[in-house]
């Protein structure tokens, strides 16, 4: 949808299904299942001109003959005057080799998005959830976050930060899903733009078992990434037992 002087326009609609993806996708042996699980519109190239992020968390990608299932795919989307496109759009996964992290069955790399100049260079960065396992603690989550370039959204001096990661709060957790919430604003009103991210299975002490309160960790930015968090828990704020950090919102 266009904006207009009246607000959204109807005209010049245009419309990417995962479908129209496969001429570029298919080659790289990835197929776009449930492609718009999640979007975010970001300057990544720093033209001036928004891409359109799209996230895939069901898509398939294969590695080396072998069919990884709801491995999840970012495809970022140009957009030109005659709206978008999927001429030179971009796929990241955890297939790329600067990307942290093996690809795997149900990561869901690309869940839930959020972007913004976070290494104040003037180009948006974008933040990626992974329902991951860390090590050997299943669905612990981990974030990624992705650089925008003058060439577009790339895997290049990516960084992966999950709970057992220098200068991020809290241990990594069976069902901690860190990251399910993720939100990019100015925190400390200076400099990059800085994170907020949610961990909405954190048991905290003293709630009862199933019902945990969540956390929510605040990283801020700097020219290399983010840098070192604090969190804050829903049962500090009064509401134990919530998960707190389910979604965030710019």
């Amino acid at each position: 949808f266009w904006g207009s002087s009246a607000g959204v326009s109807l005209k010049k609609i245009t419309t990417v299904s995962g479908h129209a993806t496969a001429p570029i996708a298919k080659p790289q042996e990835i197929v776009l299942w449930y492609f718009g699980t999640s979007l975010v519109i970001a300057d990544t190239t720093g033209d001036g001109t928004g891409e359109v992020i799209v996230g895939s968390a069901h898509a398939q990608v294969n590695v080396t003959r072998n069919i990884i299932t709801n491995a999840g795919v970012v495809a970022s989307l140009t957009v030109r005057s005659t709206g978008m496109s999927v001429k030179g759009m971009i796929l990241l996964s955890q297939r790329d080799k600067n990307i942290a992290g093996g690809v795997e069955d149900n990561d869901s790399f690309g869940r839930s998005l959020a972007a913004g100049d976070i290494t104040g260079d003037g180009i948006a960065d974008v933040l990626v959830s992974v329902s991951e396992d860390v090590g050997k603690v299943m669905e612990a989550g981990s974030v990624v976050l992705l650089r925008g370039s003058p060439k577009g959204l790339t895997g290049a001096k990516s960084q992966t930060l999950s709970q057992s990661s220098a200068g991020v709060p809290g241990s990594p957790e069976a069902d901690d899903y860190f990251g399910s919430g993720m939100a990019v604003l100015n925190l400390d009103g200076a400099g990059g733009l800085d994170a907020a991210i949610g961990a909405p299975g954190e048991m905290i002490p003293g709630d009862p078992e199933f019902f945990p309160s969540g956390t929510v960790t605040t990283m801020f930015g700097t020219g290399k990434g983010l840098g070192n968090g604090v969190d804050i828990s829903g049962r500090s704020l009064g509401v134990p037992g919530e998960g707190y950090g389910f979604l965030a919102h710019q």
